[in-house]
């Protein structure tokens, strides 16, 4: 998945994270979402491994498999749009 989100980005020459909002989140009306990770201004859950807090993942190269933040609405507004 993060392979295909570089080759996008080639294909469209621009970054994948530019995509992801054009493509999606701005016609979906998902506000509160983004796919920069690095910078993300959203709350986040606290993330745990071993039932202990850990620092939450931050990837550029790869982003496409997994970078996206989210809000439980947006999360609902696209999965009624792939589900029609």
């Amino acid at each position: 998945v993060g392979l295909l989100g570089v080759l996008l980005g080639r294909l469209y020459q621009q970054p994948w994270e530019t995509l992801v909002g054009e493509k999606i989140f701005l016609p979906l009306g998902m506000k509160d979402s983004q796919a920069d990770a690095a910078v993300s201004a959203l709350p986040l859950a606290q993330p745990h491994a071993g039932g202990k807090p850990v620092v939450a993942w931050s990837f550029k190269a790869i982003g496409a498999a997994g970078a996206i933040r989210s809000t439980v609405a947006d999360l609902m507004r696209y999965g009624q749009a792939v589900a029609n």
